[in-house]
């Protein structure tokens, strides 16, 4: 599939990447982190003035009712910022999801929330109930097998994880599930939440895998050596020349997913699974070569490189690392069951 992004797609990724340029810079993740990972203040509500939150909201709960690719898009730009909200449970996952299943009721109360930016909704889709943002969550959409549950915040009791990077806050729940908080019954419905996230992780693992290649990039050609700028020698050219073609094959595999996600639901699953494990690796190439090509400063607290180095390796396992779907989608093409993986 050959993608052209239209006017106002290029349009919308440039006022996203414009307004976290000015409103995330390292300077500003860094004083989340320090704060304990507490949020990135009224960012969030910034991201919502914009569309981002709203994106696939439909327009009849106060949404732009637009497509996933254009939310792929302000994804990529959330990873390659840093952004520490959970923009990608609460945007994609929980937005897509509840505008295709629950009562009227659930669609009235969590829908115009979610676009107004008024709302934060992780996602738990397997046990032990490891929840990024789960403590500062409104509610958690849960996967139990073929069961998706809404839990309202109240419905759940938490114990915060240590984790390597405090921007993405981590916490342990104990859920409270019952025919309440049932949304549906229904392994279709689990399966594409499922889908959802691996889609939307893929899209935020490209944008930091990107950050990585051009934070490495503007290091060697900086970088004096006997003489010379590092960025000339030839073997840096290849490590860097292989990070970012993986990084550009991963962005077109998960613009592809995005489309799928919307369009073409037979062939979303696997294309999610394609995009994430692509996405993976691209991080984890980008990572490796981001931190020895930076020598002995990438190893240290006050570089920045370390920010996008911590989030990049836990992206690479979210929602499925890139041997869990690869397993799955080699079963898939010898016509054997593919392993169950709900995360």
């Amino acid at each position: 599939m050959l993608f052209d992004l239209s006017d106002d797609q290029a349009e919308f990724r440039e006022s996203v990447r414009g307004m976290l340029g000015r409103q995330m810079t390292p300077a500003t993740l860094r004083a989340v982190w320090d704060a304990d990972g507490a949020g990135s203040g009224d960012l969030w509500r910034r991201l919502a003035g914009i569309g981002v939150q709203g994106m696939v909201v439909p327009e009849e709960y106060g949404g732009v009712g637009g497509s996933h690719v254009e939310l792929a898009l302000a994804l990529e730009e959330i990873g390659y910022h840093g952004v520490p909200d959970p923009v990608l449970e609460t945007a994609f996952v929980a937005a897509s999801t509840l505008a295709q299943c629950g009562d009227q009721t659930v669609r009235d109360r969590w829908l115009p929330a979610i676009n107004a930016g008024e709302a934060v909704v992780s996602l738990s889709l397997d046990k032990p109930a490891l929840v990024v943002h789960g403590a500062q969550a409104d509610a958690v959409l849960v996967r139990r097998g073929t069961q998706t549950h809404l839990l309202p915040a109240d419905r759940a009791v938490w114990r915060p994880v240590a984790t390597q990077d405090p921007t993405r806050r981590l916490a342990l729940g104990e859920f409270q599930l019952d025919d309440s908080t049932l949304l549906a019954d229904d392994a279709a419905v689990a399966d594409r939440l499922t889908t959802a996230a691996r889609t939307a992780s893929a899209a935020v693992l490209v944008g930091v895998a990107r950050r990585l290649v051009d934070m490495t990039i503007g290091y060697v050609l900086s970088r004096e050596q006997f003489g010379q700028v590092i960025g000339s020698f030839q073997a840096l050219k290849h490590r860097l020349a292989d990070a970012a073609v993986l990084v550009e094959a991963a962005r077109s595999l998960t613009w592809y997913a995005a489309y799928a996600f919307g369009h073409e639901p037979a062939a979303a699953r696997w294309a999610a699974r394609v995009a994430k494990s692509a996405a993976s690796d691209a991080g984890a190439t980008a990572s490796a070569a981001a931190l020895q090509l930076h020598g002995g400063i990438g190893f240290t607290w006050e570089h920045d490189l370390h920010l996008w180095l911590k989030r990049g390796q836990a992206l690479q396992h979210a929602y499925g690392s890139a041997t869990d779907h690869r397993v799955a989608v080699g079963a898939r093409i010898l016509d054997r069951d593919a392993p169950a993986l709900a995360g």
